[in-house]
C-alpha cells in the first residue's frame, strides 16, 4: 500500500510518500505509476521554483516545501490527485493529513 502523509504549517508544506501499491507487478502497476507522477511533478515544479526547503530519504520519500501561493496551488493539485486515487483504489492508497498546523 502507498501511504501519503501531508501537513501544512504557516511556513511549510510537508509531503511523505511511502510504500508500493501492490495493484500489479512492479513495472506494470498503474496505481503506483499514477502516485509517482503526482509526487514527481510536485517535486519538479517546486524545485524549479527554488521552493524546496529540504528532502530526506530513509527508504521513504519526503519533502518540506516553502509555503507560498504557487506551492500551495501545486500542493492542492497533487493532494486532489492522491485523494482521487484513494477514492478509486482504497485498498492500495491511503492519504493521511492535510490540515493546517499553525
Amino acid at each position: 500500500m502507498i501511504t501519503v502523509k501531508a501537513s501544512k504549517t504557516t511556513k511549510y508544506l510537508y509531503v511523505e510518500v511511502d510504500g508500493h501499491a501492490g495493484f500489479a507487478n512492479v513495472g506494470q502497476d498503474i496505481v503506483c505509476a499514477a502516485a509517482s507522477m503526482l509526487y514527481q511533478a510536485f517535486l519538479k515544479v517546486t524545485d524549479d521554483a527554488g521552493l524546496i526547503a529540504s528532502e530526506w530519504d530513509d527508504n521513504v520519500s519526503a519533502v518540506r516545501v516553502i509555503r507560498c501561493e504557487e506551492s500551495e496551488s501545486w500542493y492542492e493539485m497533487m493532494m486532489a490527485g492522491f485523494e482521487l486515487l484513494e477514492d478509486e483504489y482504497s485498498e492500495f492508497v491511503h492519504v493521511q493529513g492535510r490540515n493546517e498546523n499553525g
